[in-house]
């Protein structure tokens, strides 16, 4: 497959390529991303970025002036997914989940402290999804302590199934949007060096992805190494569609009119 292969195959599917620093990235409607068209972007990823560069296909996300205490818009993804939590909040189908088993003896205050430094880096971990006016908005809570309870299975006769009876049931609490947060966490004990750390999250706030990035971030710092800094944060994402929207909502009215 060549690289003009890949342009077009992206293309047509309403997959977006676009360069942010030395990294190629994309956006894919859900199925749009093949195994084996992200295999080939993978491979072909020095072109596509020379190539996006020296064309100027897509620029940049621009970094923007962001006032967190003020209520913020929402990205289309993020709309859909409150309109439907609205229409059904049950059963919590955007529930995601991070389960991380922990071997060795765990420092309970200095993970709490490191699971709450990675939610105060990230203003969507600590955002909340009111109406207001009629419209939802995003509203950005201030950084806080993240509660971190330890659930003690060491008693149990089969401390595994107990854990696993306790995340079906955690796992299935609903998220109150309007409210927040959007972050629940627990650390399961299993045996003096046997830990499980569990992190819900509504899908509003993260993605699979994100929630990787989120749980290497917050051993990092458990670990005393400092995570770096995101280039854009999700609101820039946001402000940048809304650009993006706007203009191709111009262009159809223009063509509109010279139609008519």
């Amino acid at each position: 497959m060549t690289i003009k292969d890949v342009l077009t195959i992206a293309e047509s599917r309403g997959v977006k390529l676009r360069v942010e620093g030395n990294d190629l990235v994309f956006r894919a409607p859900k199925g749009a991303l093949t195994p084996e068209l992200r295999q080939a972007i993978v491979d072909h990823k020095a072109e596509l970025v020379a190539f996006l560069r020296s064309h100027e296909a897509i620029a940049p996300i621009p970094r923007a002036d962001l006032d967190e205490a003020a209520p913020g818009p929402l990205s289309s993804g993020q709309a859909r997914m409150w309109f439907f939590d609205r229409l059904a909040p049950e059963p919590p189908i955007y529930n995601l989940h991070c389960r991380v088993r922990i071997r060795g003896v765990v420092d309970h205050e200095r993970l709490s402290a490191s699971l709450s430094e990675v939610v105060a880096r990230h203003a969507m971990l600590r955002a909340s999804y009111p109406e207001i006016d009629g419209e939802p908005r995003c509203a950005v809570l201030p950084p806080a302590p993240v509660l971190l309870p330890v659930i003690d299975l060491r008693g149990e006769p089969d401390p595994e199934h107990a854990l696993r009876r306790y995340v079906e049931a955690t796992s299935t609490r609903p998220f109150d949007l309007a409210k927040g947060p959007l972050v629940r966490a627990s650390l399961v004990a299993l045996a003096d060096d046997v830990h499980v750390l569990c992190i819900d999250l509504h899908h509003i706030a993260t993605d699979a992805a994100s929630m990787m990035v989120m749980s290497r971030d917050v051993f990092a710092l458990y670990a005393g190494m400092t995570p770096p800094e995101p280039r854009i944060r999700y609101a820039d994402y946001v402000r940048w569609q809304q650009g993006e929207l706007a203009s191709e909502t111009a262009r159809a009215v223009a063509v509109l009119e010279r139609c008519l």
